[in-house]
């Protein structure tokens, strides 16, 4: 197999997107717990043509097995950045 050709041209562009999930109750954060040990909000990639609450919801549900209700899920802000 041949290798591509070199050049000097940066690489196609390409975006990935996630969400970052904090649960706020009567006790305070609810945090999760990384497989690596850290302790950090529940988060992940959208899956494509997700919204940004849908996806928030879905990645709470596998990372700590609660489900809401979309009506409950806010979304307070967007962050955006290149690299």
């Amino acid at each position: 197999m041949p290798s591509r050709t070199r050049t000097s041209a940066p690489p196609p562009p390409n975006a990935a997107l996630g969400v970052g999930v904090i649960v706020h109750g009567l006790d305070g954060l609810l945090p999760g717990r990384h497989r690596r040990g850290i302790w950090e909000p529940a988060s992940g990639a959208a899956e494509p043509g997700e919204t940004f609450a849908e996806a928030a919801a879905r990645e709470l549900a596998e990372a700590a097995r609660l489900v809401v209700d979309l009506t409950d899920v806010q979304v307070p802000g967007t962050l955006s950045w290149t690299g």
